[in-house]
């Protein structure tokens, strides 16, 4: 699944990482990130079918956050869905004829 947005930091904050998390698990998910001076741009990938590979993850709600830093703290930022599309719902496909419904 590819992802790709922009987001703005509080003012204090940097470094920030494209975080996919899962209750306390987390994983930082590579991504071009670009700063415009106005704020940040990401993209998973430049395809529509690669980025993140859903197969790989357990069964389970998740949140695509930002996760910055500042002063000795770290903070998660939520992304806002601005698409046309809302409450997908993705299943996970393969070979063996094995398929697991992705949570929205």
């Amino acid at each position: 699944m590819n992802f790709e947005g922009s987001f703005k930091l509080d003012d204090g904050f940097s470094n920030p990482k494209l975080v996919l998390a899962n209750g306390s698990d987390e994983k930082v998910i590579e991504c071009d990130l670009f700063e415009d001076g106005d704020g940040y741009s990401f993209k998973t990938s430049k395809y529509i079918n690669d980025g993140i590979n859903l197969e790989e993850l357990e069964n389970g709600t998740y949140y695509l956050l930002i996760k910055a830093f500042g002063n000795e703290e770290a903070k998660y930022f939520p992304l806002i869905n601005k698409t046309k599309y809302s409450d997908l719902t993705y299943y996970t496909l393969t070979k063996n004829n094995s398929k697991n419904k992705m949570p929205k």
